[in-house]
């Protein structure tokens, strides 16, 4: 279950982790203030200029961000954050009331217990690292529309109509070895397909949620926060932590 869950956010925050050059900047969701400084970011055109979620997904491209949300996934939902500054990756998730807390630092991947005050060590093989990281070169703009969130709408959460900004990035299989290719295949991702990202605003340009759909699945993130301001104890182990990597 518990693994289930961490390789389910993993994937998420691979898919919204962007890789491309972008202004850095401060935002939150629920933050109006960012419409003011959204002007200001725009002035250097790129691939977003004119599009409303674009200071969002350039903060995600500059590599530097903290993100806290409410995640809508295979008919559960939890409290999670995520930072990412540069190489590393990490992310906290609270499910059912136990936290989930695993950095990821170049090739390696920390497993953190804070029931236990214990972490383990997993050396990530390039197989597995490009499972977290992934070029997006081909993440494009495909089109701009309005309407309620599936997932939260099955969820009972609401079902208002947002605009939203949606982006594609292609499937690339030819990284992967034959196993994960078969078994990404089987799920029915192949070559041909597309990771589906979409951008929720509200009225006032403020972001409401990230959707994330492959192969007809969908993920959906309400965004409580997003900022470039990573906190420090999102990035490294706490002090006084036991590596039990070689007893386990």
């Amino acid at each position: 279950m518990q693994k289930r869950l961490l390789i389910l956010f993993l994937a998420v925050m691979m898919v919204i982790s962007f890789s491309a050059c972008g202004d850095k900047k401060d935002t939150a969701a629920n933050d109006t203030a960012a419409n003011d400084t959204a002007k200001q970011t725009t002035e250097k055109k790129d691939a977003f200029t004119d599009l409303p979620s674009g200071d969002y997904a350039r903060l995600m491209h500059s590599e530097n961000f903290y993100m806290t949300y409410t995640m809508y996934a295979m008919g559960m939902d939890f409290e999670g954050s995520q930072a990412v500054s540069g190489d590393i990756l990490a992310s906290k998730v609270n499910v059912d009331n136990k936290v989930l807390f695993t950095i990821i630092d170049n090739d390696k991947m920390y497993d953190i217990n804070a029931d236990t005050n214990t972490y383990t060590v997993t050396q990530l093989n390039i197989d597995e690292l490009s499972t977290y990281k992934t070029d997006y070169k081909n993440m494009t703009y495909v089109k701009s529309g309005s309407g309620a969130i599936a997932s939260l709408v099955s969820a009972g959460v609401g079902s208002i109509n947002y605009h939203y900004d949606e982006y594609h990035i292609k499937v690339d299989l030819t990284n992967k070895n034959k196993e994960d290719a078969d078994a990404l295949k089987k799920a029915g991702i192949n070559d041909d397909s597309n990771v589906t990202i979409r951008y929720y605003l509200k009225d006032d340009d403020s972001l409401y949620a990230i959707s994330c759909t492959v192969a007809n699945i969908e993920t959906v993130m309400v965004v409580h926060e997003l900022t470039d301001q990573v906190p420090n104890d999102m990035l490294k182990i706490p002090d006084g932590y036991t590596d039990v990597s070689a007893i386990e």
